[in-house]
């Protein structure tokens, strides 16, 4: 008898069902169980010695009904009302479903607020083009297309084949508006 591939099933190890039980965005349990998995001893210190404030972000990213935040009013200047829904649904959606998103907007929120640092707020900017502009430290420009009816232009890229969105290059332009001060540090 012949075997094929359809023929083969596979069985899930007993670490990948038990990393499946915990899930990523609890951090703490899962970097616990990472560390009692694999052992390592430069891993473990790192593990029981993490920061208080890190601890905290962690607690307020999984309590998105707690920690509510207008992220356009914060971040942004006024602009039309419907390019305002569309980024602001955008943000929101992400900030309400991915705790990983939502503990970089509260690390952002938290130090502006905790160490009274004034949050320059970006300037949408209608333009061709997408990107992102700030210039020493100022005014973030953030430069997305949108059509005669404020809707956003999905990106052309010669039929890219890893289907980047308007979506996906909206959150990596924000994540680089909020993140700008670290990533030139």
């Amino acid at each position: 008898m012949r075997i094929t591939v359809s023929d083969i099933s596979t069985r899930e190890s007993q670490q990948t069902v038990q990393i499946q039980a915990i899930r990523s965005w609890d951090t703490i349990p899962y970097l616990s169980m990472l560390d009692g998995l694999y052992q390592d001893d430069i891993f473990h210190e790192q593990v029981s010695n993490l920061p208080g404030e890190y601890i905290k972000l962690d607690e307020m990213a999984k309590d998105e009904e707690k920690n509510r935040l207008n992220i356009y009013d914060f971040f942004f200047e006024p602009t039309h009302e419907i390019i305002y829904e569309d980024i602001k649904s955008t943000l929101d959606f992400y900030y309400s479903n991915s705790a990983t998103f939502r503990r970089l907007v509260n690390y952002k929120v938290e130090r502006s607020i905790n160490d009274d640092v004034d949050t320059n707020k970006c300037e949408v900017k209608i333009s061709l083009n997408y990107s992102y502009e700030n210039i020493d430290g100022g005014r973030g420009y953030l430069s997305l297309p949108f059509d005669q009816n404020g809707y956003p232009i999905p990106p052309d890229f010669h039929n890219c084949v890893n289907g980047i969105t308007s979506e996906k290059l909206l959150l990596d332009l924000f994540l680089k508006h909020i993140l700008h001060d670290h990533l030139n540090a």
